[in-house]
């Protein structure tokens, strides 16, 4: 019965008030997913609250509330027996790569603090990786959604199996190939042979470093591709 009356509410609010259902239950969701996804990651001492936040803003802007109306108008415009193919291959091959893989690493990005040039820098690591797991994930599973569903339901359904999709999301986005050393970050000599003798050159190359959570430096090209400035996740 319980059951029964949550989801006669979940249906009322999807009628009466759509964009700001669907846009919470993106947000939930996203935020589910990347818990999930942090629980399971071994290098997650505790729960990341800005990272949580960052998928909590995404979900809701793009896939509640952006969707909302994309879905609506593939719904209404792609007709006939490859009417599901053609929503899905429009969302896909030209939605997802123009606009839902840089929103996520702006969006993201922002929320945790970074400048662009960082944002840049785990874009371009992650960019394909992202958008090919995302074909491997959607391409099915958005094809019988368009197939099978109504416009009201495509983007409280498409949440549900994106659960398991910000899992791989959220562990793609902040896989971490960082390298911390637990003291001083060792420094690079130049040498340059002169007369048959080696000379070392006067002064020492040091790279800057970022100081990690656990006190740690970690290497400053690293830690713009995966997020790690001053702290901030």
């Amino acid at each position: 019965m319980v059951l029964l009356k949550l989801a006669s509410a979940y249906t009322t609010a999807l009628a009466t008030a759509p964009l700001q259902t669907k846009s919470a239950t993106a947000a939930i969701v996203a935020v589910v997913g990347d818990a999930l996804a942090q629980r399971s990651d071994p290098t997650v001492a505790g729960y990341e609250v800005m990272r949580g936040q960052s998928f909590a803003a995404f979900g809701a802007l793009y896939s509640g509330a952006w969707q909302h109306h994309l879905f609506g108008w593939l719904s209404t415009h792609c007709t006939g027996s490859f009417a599901a193919a053609q929503c899905t291959l429009l969302n896909q091959l030209l939605v997802v790569p123009l606009l839902y893989v840089p929103m996520f690493f702006l969006l993201s990005g922002l929320t945790r603090g970074l400048g662009l040039k960082a944002i840049v820098a785990g874009a371009r690591q992650r960019y394909l990786p992202l958008l090919c797991s995302n074909w491997r994930f959607w391409l099915p599973v958005q094809t019988l959604c368009f197939a099978c569903l109504t416009p009201d339901l495509l983007v409280p359904v498409t949440c549900c199996a994106g659960i398991v999709w910000n899992l791989i999301l959220s562990s793609i986005a902040y896989s971490s190939n960082t390298k911390v050393v637990g003291g001083a970050r060792p420094r690079r000599r130049l040498g340059a042979r002169v007369g048959g003798r080696q000379r070392r050159l006067g002064s020492r190359i040091r790279q800057p470093a970022w100081r990690s959570p656990e006190g740690g430096a970690v290497d400053i090209e690293a830690a713009a591709a995966c997020g790690l400035a001053s702290g901030a996740i």
